[in-house]
């Protein structure tokens, strides 16, 4: 599973735009994916359009600021909710969008599928250097705990499929 992290501030209006368009994508070059929208303390009506897009898309999930902490510490926020390769979660890579407005949509799956240098993709997938760092990363060192079980249903989830 691809994990997408999209840190949001005061985008109501590109939420569902967002979530469609990655998620057309993704299920068109047929990864599963999740989409991890972090609202960074929006002023504006973003939480809920990220609720909205997670009721509509079982692929969307969401966390939520209480105010504006900066899009990095959106960023790791996304990371700690997204599916890992390490710690049990059964992640194959993250992609960080800096904001909802993706790359053109065509160039997503070969950005995606391409390891380093253009060459095949390292074991255990992602595209990208920030992808590939985290694919290779390995579990969590015995002095950081893994992360929380996630709640939700039991079940495996495969999005885009």
């Amino acid at each position: 599973m691809l994990s997408v992290v999209i840190p949001a501030y005061n985008e109501e209006k590109l939420i569902g735009l967002a979530a469609q368009r990655i998620g057309e994508v993704l299920r068109g070059a047929d990864i599963p994916y999740e989409l991890v929208f972090v609202d960074d303390g929006s002023a504006d009506h973003t939480w809920e359009e990220i609720s909205r897009a997670a009721q509509t898309d079982a692929c969307v999930r969401g966390v939520s600021f209480s105010r504006n902490f900066g899009k990095e510490a959106a960023i790791f926020a996304g990371l700690e909710a997204a599916t890992l390769p390490w710690g049990g979660g059964g992640g194959k890579g993250v992609a960080v969008f800096a904001g909802t407005t993706p790359p053109p949509p065509r160039t997503r799956p070969a950005f995606m599928a391409r390891g380093p240098r253009g060459g095949p993709p390292p074991p255990g997938g992602g595209g990208g250097r920030f992808s590939r760092q985290l694919a290779t990363a390995g579990p969590p060192s015995p002095a950081r705990p893994p992360p929380p079980p996630r709640g939700g249903g039991g079940g495996k989830l495969r999005c885009g499929h």
